[in-house]
C-alpha cells in the first residue's frame, strides 16, 4: 500500500478481517491489529522524507500451526525508506515500538540498505492462540 495517512486504517481493517477469517479470538485480534497499526504508522510517518511521494509499505502474514495445534501468526511490515533512531526524549509520542513489544510474543526490527531498495522490516509474532473451533 502507499505510505499515506490512510494506510494505518486500511492495515487495521485488512488485519482484522484476515485474523477473523482464521478464527482468531477477539482479544488476540485487538492486540495484533494495534501492533500492525503501529508498525504501519511508523513506516508511513518516519521511513520517507516529505519529498518522497511514492513510498510504499508492505504487509505480509503467515499462519504457523504449532505441534499442539495452537496457532501463531508472523507478520512482516516493510518499507523501502531509511531508519531513523528514536529521539532520546520522544515527548508524548514515540511509544509504538514499546507497544508492539508488549503486545506480541516477538517484535524484531531489521534495518536494510535503502540504496538497494531495502528499508526497515518489522517482524511481529503473535502469542499462541488455541486451535480454531470446528
Amino acid at each position: 500500500m502507499r505510505a499515506a495517512a490512510e494506510s494505518p486504517g486500511q492495515a487495521r481493517e485488512h488485519t482484522r478481517s484476515w485474523l477473523e477469517h482464521f478464527g482468531f479470538p477477539a482479544e488476540a485480534v485487538d492486540d495484533v491489529e494495534l501492533a500492525v497499526n503501529e508498525a504501519v504508522s511508523n513506516a508511513v510517518e518516519h521511513a520517507y522524507p516529505p519529498e518522497v511521494a511514492d513510498g510504499v509499505v508492505e504487509i505480509a502474514g503467515e499462519v504457523e500451526v504449532l505441534p499442539d495445534r495452537w496457532r501463531q501468526i508472523r507478520f512482516w511490515v516493510r518499507d523501502r525508506g531509511r531508519w531513523r533512531p528514536q529521539p532520546s526524549d520522544p515527548g508524548f509520542r514515540g511509544r509504538g515500538l514499546l507497544m508492539m513489544a508488549a503486545l506480541m510474543a516477538e517484535a524484531i526490527i531489521r534495518h536494510g540498505d535503502p540504496a538497494r531498495g531495502h528499508g526497515t522490516e518489522i517482524v511481529l509474532l503473535t502469542p499462541p492462540v488455541p486451535p480454531a473451533s470446528s
